[in-house]
């Protein structure tokens, strides 16, 4: 009786999803316009189903390769949960994809939709990450001595692979592949390959100059197997991401937008920092050292740091060197709107730094007057983290400060009205105003605390050793930028209204022109499409209109004369 049941059920579901693909083909086939909240829901259900045949396919390989083991002797929910997921999913997904590629075949204008072109990057990025992480697991499973779970691993990577395969088609296939944001995929891809091989990189280089450092100073040799083993399979599985996306793709692609985001943003910037908290980490340990020594550490035992931050320094300077050298004309490549964005995000990690690192440094001198620093517990190395700090982000503000202020001096029209120059002002004021806002009130408080109360001056100056760091950072870090605002703000230059978007009427072979328009002014470029113009008289216009073959007129009146042209979208 219940497998009648749910047979009943099955054969409703069928019927219904048919119905409802008949339903789409007849709306569409009518040539009523779709609804930008219609294609989001087909396309949210297209990714769900897509999702739901997945993971039942998953678990079915699991059990499958799970033969023989504890794993097939599980209960019947988990079967049927898989055979539901893989019955209703496939079908689902399979009369939507045939109501999808259908439409993308027919209807150039789809290709065009920002929706598809979000689906297939999400899509493609989704698979991409679990079948990497699983594939990761499962190599370092394989490298080291047990293997934990290779049927759950295995199964998940053919599984998401498959769904990446089949989405990366649909992407390559000229018919199929999205007109908006085609690279997006690409350049995430190549992003998460780059961050995972490097990670790997700097897990196995960093247990190699361990055991050297461990051997040079003659301490035990100390290896975790289980990282050195992860290390490699992320190295290896991070490396053929990042070689499939990068090389293959992403490095040929036009140096601007999403590329310069990605190549300065994550190569370039994500280098610069990764070496910068390394050296920051072997600074601290050589001020912890002569100022604060650990009683009852040696200096092997101390400075075995070294050998963990001189791997993250040469895995992050190879990825800073490796795509400051890509950049064909860097000069250039800074002077636009995603090279300025990664300069001012440079500047304020910078300034965010030093500026952490001055407040700490501050709150340590206040807790020193409040009474002896040495029998503060660990206030000298709270004040050893803040110099640290500060001689970490001090230089990196002030040399990408330089470089912004010269650009300015170069072309003081376009940097001084850049958006992101605005907005980097502004943010930094703006938080560091509120910062000492609040601070001055912490302050108040415990001042009227202390005078109510009849406590010591000493007991104050402890209890907001804190607010006051806080409060010199944020004044210092606010008058100067207010300075500079004021600046900006004096020389009169205000910014120009861009063209922001252009609605192209042309015939259907001036692709080439749009690409232009839009290489020129980076503007969204809206294009329609007309088979020619007609110009009459003024006064001739109601009788000419009526005769127009098209549901779309674009009049343009030019003296006594006026230009009908007849469009519709592509």
């Amino acid at each position: 009786m219940t497998v009648l049941f749910l047979l009943i059920v099955l054969l409703l579901f069928v019927a219904a999803a048919v119905w409802t693909f008949g339903r789409i083909r007849r709306h569409d086939e009518a040539g009523d316009g779709e609804s930008a909240l219609v294609r989001l829901i087909l396309l949210a259900l297209l990714l769900g189903s897509s999702i739901l045949l997945t993971t039942g396919t998953a678990g079915l390989l699991e059990r499958l390769f799970g033969v023989g083991s504890a794993l097939v002797r599980r209960g019947a929910g988990d079967l049927a949960r898989d055979l539901s997921f893989v019955v209703v999913g496939g079908l689902a997904a399979a009369l939507l994809w045939a109501w999808t590629l259908s439409r993308l075949r027919r209807s150039p204008s789809e290709r065009r939709s920002l929706l598809w072109g979000v689906y297939v990057g999400t899509a493609l990025t989704i698979s991409l990450v679990v079948a990497a992480v699983h594939a990761i697991t499962l190599l370092g499973d394989l490298i080291g001595p047990d293997v934990a779970a290779p049927a759950l691993h295995g199964s998940r990577v053919l599984a998401w692979g498959a769904f990446w395969g089949w989405h990366r088609r649909v992407w390559a296939d000229p018919d199929t592949r999205p007109e908006r944001i085609p690279n997006f995929a690409v350049l995430v891809g190549s992003a998460f390959g780059l961050a995972a091989g490097a990670t790997g990189v700097g897990i196995v280089l960093g247990e190699l100059f361990g055991d050297a450092y461990r051997a040079a100073t003659g301490t035990a040799i100390v290896r975790s197997g289980s990282s050195l083993d992860g290390g490699i399979a992320a190295a290896v599985v991070g490396a053929a991401v990042w070689i499939w996306h990068w090389w293959f793709s992403a490095r040929k692609l036009e140096q601007r937008g999403g590329w310069l985001v990605h190549t300065l943003g994550v190569g370039v910037l994500g280098g610069l920092v990764t070496v910068l908290v390394a050296a920051g980490s072997v600074l601290f340990a050589v001020l912890e050292w002569w100022f604060a020594r650990p009683a009852g550490v040696g200096a092997a035992s101390h400075f075995e740091v070294v050998a963990g931050s001189s791997a993250a320094a040469v895995v992050g300077g190879a990825v800073w060197i490796y795509h400051r050298g890509v950049l064909r004309d860097p000069e250039r490549a800074y002077r636009t709107e995603p090279g300025r964005a990664y300069r001012y995000l440079q500047a304020g990690i910078g300034l965010v730094t030093a500026a952490a690192g001055l407040g700490v440094v501050v709150a340590a001198v206040f807790e020193g007057l409040a009474g002896p620093i040495a029998a503060a517990g660990g206030a000298v190395t709270t004040l050893l983290r803040g110099v640290t700090a500060v001689a970490v982000g001090t230089p990196l503000w002030a040399t990408t400060w330089r470089d912004i202020q010269r650009a300015v001096a170069a072309d003081p029209e376009a940097e001084l009205t850049s958006m992101w120059r605005r907005v980097y002002l502004v943010a930094v004021f703006g938080a560091a105003g509120v910062a000492a806002l609040v601070t001055l009130v912490v302050i108040a408080f415990r001042l009227f605390e202390t005078a109510l109360e009849g406590a010591s001056l000493s007991s104050f100056l402890d209890a907001s050793s804190t607010a006051f760091g806080i409060l010199v950072a944020s004044g210092t870090v606010a008058g100067y930028h207010l300075a500079v605002w004021r600046r900006d703000r004096a020389s009169g230059l205000r910014p120009r209204r861009r063209v922001a978007s252009v609605f192209l009427v042309a015939g259907p072979d001036d692709a080439a022109l749009a690409d232009t328009i839009r290489r020129a002014t980076g503007a969204k470029v809206i294009r329609y499409e007309t088979d020619g113009v007609v110009q009459v008289p003024l006064s001739e216009i109601a009788e000419a209109l009526p005769a127009i073959d098209g549901e779309r007129v674009l009049v343009v009146r030019e003296g006594d004369r006026v230009r009908i042209v007849p469009y519709r979208p592509r």
